[in-house]
């Protein structure tokens, strides 16, 4: 069996130096604040900080799931109408 065989990977949702894809830095930012209104830069820029947060959060028990719910409806809500905030 040849060594160099690279397993496949999806490159859409493909991390790269450590900055998530941007559903996914939307997703966090969510998940912290309950809105999506902002800039691309803003979600970017503070996903390290409200991953460590949420980390925290899920390992003593918080029931992240719940918040997640309406997460999906607000992305594709942002994504249809092209809203992009600059705050």
């Amino acid at each position: 069996m040849n060594g160099n065989i690279k397993p496949k990977m999806n490159k859409k949702r493909l991390m790269t130096d450590d900055k998530p894809d941007l559903k996914e830095a939307y997703r966090i930012y969510y998940l912290v604040k309950g809105h999506i209104d902002i800039s691309d830069e803003q979600a970017y820029s503070s996903y390290n900080s409200y991953f460590k947060r949420l980390w925290y959060a899920g390992g003593n028990g918080a029931p992240l799931y719940e918040k997640e719910e309406g997460f999906e409806e607000e992305w594709k809500n942002k994504i249809k109408c092209g809203k992009r905030s600059t705050r």
